[in-house]
């Protein structure tokens, strides 16, 4: 029968396309290939039950929907290369300069001193804990009562018990208590000049010493020469 034969066409046109996918490795059906599709379905559709007018147009909004979603992802893939070109751009830009960042960890010379430093949202008691990388704290500072906004505390590099404590990289707590026993945010913050730039995984840091300091976490750049 005709119908019979031209059903056996169109499913023929169907395997033949999915072969085609197959035989290349593909697991996707991008815009050619619905496009090829929809056009086997015309070409071997029963031209005594032709295709529904509803679903041929469904069909086309899908097309049209798959294309845009194709040009949608060329496009973010474009604006991100083109993001990570800048940022590294400026990344480079930044060796030499001082800055200051978003963090806790310091590095302490042998026999030396390190700025902490934090900001505080308003006036309160600092109390700031110093700890190892173990997470034992090896000294305490009872700086009184500051004001608000951006603060540094030099820590002299002596422990708990007067004595000075090995040279390495520290970490720094701030715990601040406003008026009427208030909790106040304190945010600790890193100051130090960029020494050279790492690209980790598409990732951009900054090299202030021996720490990494991602861009975004940089919120204050002071011209070269100025500051530590």
């Amino acid at each position: 029968m005709i119908t019979d034969s031209v059903s056996s066409a169109s499913s023929a046109a169907a395997s033949g396309l999915t072969s085609t996918l197959t035989g290349t490795g593909s697991t996707t059906l991008g815009k050619d290939d619905f496009l090829k599709l929809l056009t086997a379905q015309l070409q071997h559709q029963d031209p005594l039950q032709p295709m529904d007018n509803t679903a041929f147009v469904a069909q086309l909004a899908q097309f049209s929907s798959l294309e845009q979603l194709q040009n949608m992802n060329s496009s973010l893939s474009t604006d991100i290369l083109l993001n990570q070109s800048v940022n590294n751009s400026l990344a480079t830009g930044l060796i030499g300069r001082n800055i200051v960042a978003k963090g806790d960890q310091i590095t302490l010379a042998a026999g030396g001193t390190a700025d902490l430093s934090f900001n505080l949202s308003a006036a309160a008691d600092a109390k700031i804990t110093v700890v190892d990388s173990s997470g034992k704290t090896v000294a305490t500072l009872t700086p009184g009562h500051l004001g608000a906004g951006d603060q540094t505390v030099t820590w002299n590099g002596l422990g708990s018990d007067g004595k000075p404590v090995p040279a390495g990289d520290y970490h720094f707590q701030v715990t601040a208590t406003g008026d009427g026993g208030a909790a106040v945010t304190a945010e600790t913050l890193v100051r130090g000049r960029v020494t050279g730039v790492k690209f980790d995984q598409g990732v951009t840091y900054l090299m202030v010493g021996t720490r990494s300091i991602g861009l975004s976490d940089v919120v204050q750049i002071e011209e070269a020469g100025a500051g530590s």
